[in-house]
Formats: structure tokens, C-alpha cells, sequence
């Protein structure tokens, strides 16, 4: 699967050169579909980078971007009613108040109603955007590709009451696998060397691949939205009317084209680096989940 990803990323990276030599030449329609072309391979790559989508169901998708995002939506929909049903008979202590029955309702709601606005783009127009709408969301992404999170010196410590927090809670349901996950995690603590080892590991390296797994998840989804309705409006008249008269240099997603295709290039090399080290990603995910 590493290998498709690749050549995903690599014939996504190749568009974006091309859609800018066409762009920089005046050949607005030819490079908004390539832009397009783009971003399809690129939400395609992810979506099999996470796992969530076979190669058959990949091509399935066609030149629908957003049936990608909404089958990930609907699946974390599924789990997110679970846990808020679990977490009804079993509420968080106020240690976990960040796993409290309120913030999950507030996610899983978030979820919802992301997945309603997928199903209502049909009926909005996603060419005609304006120049301010198009700058706040490259404030956006742009604000995602540079941030950065300083962690308080007593990071440890309050990993460590976290993780004692879990544990305890774990422990209530008194069944085979629970009692298990408990002393997991009691006994990772025990071990300092170990401990301090796993704290570094979610500190140094899983934050930073979530950041930039935001980055590229945000990034690939303002790319879907700005060219979703552009792979057959680029290419065909539509009621008699000529592409060519439609992808001109005053249309704000012309004008701010550039700019978005940085972002899906940087996008596209983040992606290609999670993907080389995915097999230590994996290693990575394995150990933090004994803790879970």
C-alpha cells in the first residue's frame, strides 16, 4: 500500500507543477483542472495512507473528493455514539474531564454536522467565491502549517496523573481485558526508564504528527471544496458556454489559485514523509495504545 501512496503523491505533485507553468502562462482552464486533478489524487492517497479506503474503493470514488471525507466522518460518527453511550453508564473522572461526555457529545456533533454540509454542496456555488472568503481560509491553513505547541516543564507529571487517571478508570469494569489495560499502565509507570521514554515519544513525536496530520487533513479538504465542481466544467461547455470565458484572471479562485497549490504541495510532502515512515508510525501507535 506504501508503494500506491506514492504514486498517488507523485502524479499529484507532478499536476501541481504542471497546473503552475500553465497558470504563470495564462492557461487558466487547463491549470484550474489540473489544480483539480491534483487534489483528488492527493485526498485518494490519503485516504489510503489511513487505511480507510482500499485501492477499489479509491477508484470508485472517482471525482468525487468528498466521498472520501464523508465515509471517514460517518464511521467515526458510529463510534463516537458509541462512546458516548459507554461513557452514560461510566462517566470520566474529573482528572479526564477533557474524555467527559460533553466534550465527545460536542465532537460527535461536530461530526454531524460536517457531514451535512458534504451532503448540501451540491446545491452552493463553488466557483464563485470571494477574495475575502478564499483569504480566510488561507489564514487558516496557513496558521495550521506553521504552528507550533510549547509544552509546560511539568508535562511528565501531568502525563503521568492522566495516565494514573485512565487506569483507575479502566479498572472499574473489572473485565479480563480492562484489568489488563490497567496494569499495563501501571506498571509502565512503575518502570521510569520506560515511562520517561513514552512520555518523550507523545511529546517529541506523536504531537508533531498530529499537527501535521491537521495540516494536511484541512489542506486536502479547501482543495477538495475549491475544485470539486471543476473536473467536468474545466474540460466541456456547459449550456453553450465556453470554459475558456469562465477560468479568466479576475475569478477570485484564479487569483488565489497559486497560493492554495503551495499549500497542497507542502500538504503533499508532509504526506510522503508520514508515508516513508509509516512501518515506525505504526511501531509508534502500537506502544501508545497498551495505555489505552
Amino acid at each position: 500500500m506504501r508503494i500506491a501512496v506514492n504514486t498517488w503523491l507523485n502524479i499529484a505533485d507532478k499536476d501541481l507543477e504542471s497546473a503552475s507553468i500553465l497558470h504563470q502562462k495564462g492557461h487558466f482552464r487547463n491549470s484550474y483542472f489540473l489544480f483539480q486533478q491534483a487534489s483528488e489524487k492527493a485526498n485518494k492517497a490519503a485516504a489510503l495512507f489511513s487505511g480507510d479506503f482500499t485501492e477499489k474503493e479509491v477508484e470508485e470514488a472517482s471525482h468525487n473528493q468528498f466521498k472520501i471525507p464523508r465515509k471517514i466522518m460517518v464511521r467515526k460518527e458510529e463510534k463516537m455514539k458509541a462512546a458516548i453511550e459507554l461513557l452514560e453508564l461510566y462517566p470520566m473522572p474529573k482528572d479526564l474531564e477533557h474524555f467527559s461526555n460533553e466534550g465527545f457529545a460536542r465532537y460527535y456533533k461536530s461530526i454531524s454536522d460536517g457531514i451535512r454540509v458534504i451532503d448540501s454542496l451540491k446545491n452552493y456555488d463553488l466557483v464563485n467565491f470571494t477574495l475575502e472568503d478564499l483569504d480566510d481560509y488561507l489564514e487558516l491553513l496557513k496558521g495550521l502549517k506553521t504552528i507550533e505547541y510549547k509544552f509546560p516543564e511539568n508535562s511528565n507529571s501531568t502525563l503521568k496523573s492522566h495516565l494514573q487517571a485512565m487506569a483507575k478508570y479502566f479498572g472499574q469494569f473489572g473485565t479480563v481485558d480492562a484489568l489488563e489495560a490497567e496494569k499495563e499502565i501501571m506498571d509502565l509507570l512503575a518502570d521510569k526508564n520506560k515511562s520517561q521514554s513514552f512520555f518523550q515519544d507523545i511529546i517529541h513525536r506523536l504531537i508533531p504528527i498530529q499537527f501535521d496530520s491537521i495540516f494536511i487533513d484541512y489542506t486536502l479538504y479547501f482543495c477538495a471544496l475549491l475544485t470539486i465542481q471543476h473536473s467536468s466544467m474545466t474540460r466541456y461547455p456547459n449550456n453553450g458556454i465556453n470554459p475558456e470565458s469562465i477560468y479568466i484572471k479576475e475569478l477570485p479562485i484564479v487569483q488565489k489559485q497559486l497560493d492554495f497549490m503551495e499549500l497542497l504541495k507542502e500538504a503533499i510532502l508532509r504526506l510522503e514523509k508520514m508515508n516513508a515512515n509509516k512501518q515506525v508510525l505504526q511501531n509508534l501507535f502500537s506502544n501508545l495504545k497498551t495505555t489505552q
